[in-house]
């Protein structure tokens, strides 16, 4: 059967004439995000069908079948039409929904983004290209988005979280490229690509068939090193700077920040520790010592009322507790039930299970920070002990940022996934490759797809989440006792206030002192 391009090789074309070859010749396993969008874009598309009742559902496996059926319904008289395609001979498309009307069709198609993008215009020239090859008149095409300003209360209201704009003047933006990707596609998969890598490579991810295009280039190369802008990166591999020798070798083309910091990383294969740096940042700490880590989600579905499509919710957190030198650290856990809004639930465990006045450990503060002050903003019976928390943080990524430790292995990096098997080699524990998730965008997309499947498999699911957050905080505590060990730093005791009615305690609400210990949830 004759091979037939989509909406999906279009987008690969636009984006990049290699990955659209490779997809079509040897497509990828679909990926964690590639999942995760389709089942936020199935939920939008499903709210746009409410807005247009009693449509004919066309969808099929095969466009042709969709196609015949959707011709079969305008002949017995349809108005309206679901998951419609048209086929003009290599080439297909899809709407979501298909409107007849006299001048012809309406089409209307969802994209998971806040607002109409230059992807949304290109993908709607394409459309209507396609459809107008296929027989039908185009009289009108619509982008629905999410809209951001909509506010969850109760049942989704379709009509309010999706703003549905009129793109057809505004589709003749995309119109030359479509007419390229036409005029090149089957010509394209016969005859050879150059790779011409570039950032696109890597944003908004990394592409799937990235290991493909460089080739036979061992690993890590110079594309893997961190903190060289990546124009500057793919320029010099383009020019032939591949492997980490050849990036030494040509340090002088780098700005000189850039190129000191390929040296002091590349030059030799030792752990160096600014001894006098770390022991001030670890005698700064104090016992109890708290190590945090959230996960959080940017649903373009809002899950929980009160909040609005990509709005940032704490989902998760790990916190391990040592209290003091002598005692073993503690562990506290959470996430929530299917459809139960976490955030009320974070803030009252974490208010029981954060020591008073203890200091608290992350890595890259930022999303710690924010979620902290955000709970405590929104939680007031709460905030003393979360604000309290959110201004004792000590973030352990500003050493690696500062150079103050460095390694090869670190390729320059400063994400934890890459500094702490650096600082433990040949420790399997140390390992995130091994863990079914790897990073927070994949935690996200896991959780989110929980709350969608079945109890069976959203536990499996949240005891995959439970083992990446939990080793997060077991690295953060493993590196401090680490960091005290080299540098010989002594971590103190928060001294205790005394008043003249005795030593203040604050409780939690179930009557235990703060700090008493919970068991893991």
């Amino acid at each position: 059967m004759e091979r037939l391009f989509d909406n999906s090789d279009f987008s690969r074309y636009r984006h990049c004439r290699a990955l659209f070859v490779s997809g079509v010749v040897m497509p990828a396993a679909e990926s964690e995000a590639s999942l995760f969008r389709r089942s936020q874009y199935s939920a939008l598309s499903g709210y746009l069908k409410t807005l247009f009742q009693g449509g004919v559902d066309c969808r099929a496996d095969d466009p042709r079948t969709s196609f015949l059926r959707f011709r079969d319904a305008v002949a017995a008289g349809a108005q309206i039409c679901y998951d419609a395609a048209f086929v003009a001979g290599s080439f297909c498309t899809a709407a979501d929904v298909v409107k007849i009307c006299d001048g012809g069709v309406e089409l209307y198609y969802v994209k998971t983004t806040p607002k109409v993008t230059d992807s949304a215009l290109a993908k709607a020239a394409y459309v209507a290209e396609v459809t107008e090859m296929s027989g039908f008149k185009v009289a009108k095409i619509c982008v629905a988005v999410c809209n951001r300003s909509y506010v969850r209360k109760g049942k989704i209201d379709p009509a309010r979280l999706l703003k549905i704009t009129d793109v057809t003047e505004r589709k003749e933006q995309g119109a030359e490229i479509v007419k390229e990707f036409i005029r090149e596609a089957e010509k394209a998969v016969s005859e050879p690509v150059a790779i011409e890598m570039s950032v696109k490579c890597e944003r908004p991810d990394k592409c799937e068939y990235f290991g493909k295009c460089v080739g036979g280039v061992a690993r890590p190369c110079m594309l893997d090193f961190h903190g060289i802008d990546g124009k500057t990166s793919y320029k010099l591999f383009s020019e032939g700077v591949k492997s980490l020798d050849d990036l030494l070798d040509n340090a002088h083309l780098l700005k000189p920040a850039q190129a000191a910091m390929v040296r002091m990383y590349l030059t030799d294969d030792d752990l160096h520790i600014d001894k006098a740096r770390v022991k001030a940042f670890v005698e700064k700490l104090h016992y109890p010592m708290c190590f945090l880590d959230f996960e959080a989600c940017q649903p373009a579905v809002p899950l929980y009322d009160g909040t609005r499509p990509f709005m940032q919710i704490p989902f998760q957190y790990s916190l391990h507790v040592k209290r003091s030198p002598h005692e073993e650290l503690e562990h506290y856990q959470y996430l929530p039930a299917a459809g139960e809004d976490p955030r009320a639930e974070i803030a009252k465990r974490l208010f029981m299970q954060i020591p008073h006045g203890a200091s608290v450990v992350v890595f890259s503060k930022g999303l710690e920070c924010s979620v902290l002050s955000s709970l405590a903003t929104k939680y007031k019976e709460y905030a003393h002990k979360l604000n309290a928390a959110r201004n004792s943080v000590a973030d352990l990524q500003e050493l690696f940022a500062a150079r103050a430790v460095y390694s090869k292995a670190m390729l320059g990096s400063t994400s934890l996934k890459i500094v702490y098997p650096a600082l433990f080699p040949g420790d399997g524990s140390c390992d995130y490759s091994q863990l079914d998730v790897h990073n927070g965008a994949e935690a996200m997309r896991l959780f989110v797809r929980a709350q969608f499947e079945p109890k069976e498999k959203r536990a499996a699911y949240y005891e995959k989440l439970y083992t990446y957050c939990g080793k997060d905080t077991v690295s953060l505590a493993r590196m401090v006792q680490l960091f005290a060990s080299v540098t010989g730093a002594e971590i103190g005791q928060k001294k205790r206030r005394r008043h003249r009615r005795g030593r203040r305690r604050s409780f939690g609400q179930n009557g235990t002192p703060d700090g008493a210990p919970q068991k893991d949830e």
